[in-house]
């Protein structure tokens, strides 16, 4: 699952792949990219959303790999932070039964400004 508007299609076409060609005896990796639209535009909690649903459904069947796409120059670094907080909060191996029984906060990061007045050389 390559760049494209994942987040707008069901993955459960893909998981019944993945079921096929366990049930065939084979080892599968799934890789899933995270629309760069998607995260540009965001909101926070819709970048959240479709991740966990990525984990969720993939997660359990397959060796999941999730990749933010093609990132914009011109995304906010909240919504980078976020996705990246939600691939390790959400994809924490074991997996939860329940996924949206596991906290989740976004992270306060500082500015980059900010980092490189502490940052010591």
């Amino acid at each position: 699952m390559a760049m494209g508007r994942w987040q707008d299609y069901p993955v459960e076409a893909v998981a019944e792949y993945v079921d096929m060609k366990k049930a065939e005896g084979l080892a599968v990796n799934v890789t899933a990219g995270v629309n760069a639209r998607l995260l540009r535009e965001g909101p926070v909690s819709a970048i959240v959303d479709n991740i966990k649903r990525f984990i969720n459904v993939l997660g359990r069947r397959a060796e999941l790999g999730i990749f933010l796409a093609n990132i914009p120059a011109d995304t906010n670094p909240a919504h980078i932070h976020a996705a990246v907080a939600a691939i390790h909060t959400y994809g924490a191996l074991p997996l939860a039964e329940n996924l949206e029984t596991v906290p989740f906060e976004v992270p306060e990061r500082e500015t980059f400004d900010e980092f490189m007045k502490t940052w010591k050389k």
